[in-house]
């Protein structure tokens, strides 16, 4: 059964188009902890160090993620790379 070029009827499609759909973002259950996304200000920045104190301070504050990024070796000089085409 081929389904290219053809249309595809979805059942959720009104809802959506017209504003009425519920998402994720807008479930609330009394009690639900909330989560909160910090990402580094300058772009390609290095990040030296990440003091939390602060932040789990705040009242409401449960917990702080950091994800440890091992440092990345710097990239080989594309001009003396031994893997440039012959």
């Amino acid at each position: 059964m081929a389904r290219t070029g053809t249309r595809t009827l979805r059942v959720e499609d009104p809802r959506l188009l017209t504003g009425t759909g519920t998402y994720v973002d807008d479930v609330v259950r009394p009690g639900m902890p909330h989560a909160c996304f910090v990402r580094r200000p300058v772009t390609r920045a290095r990040i030296a160090a990440i003091d939390a104190s602060e932040a789990l301070r705040l009242d409401g504050v449960h917990a702080v993620f950091v994800r440890h990024v091992p440092p990345i070796p710097p990239s080989p000089n594309p001009s003396t790379s031994s893997t440039q085409p012959a």
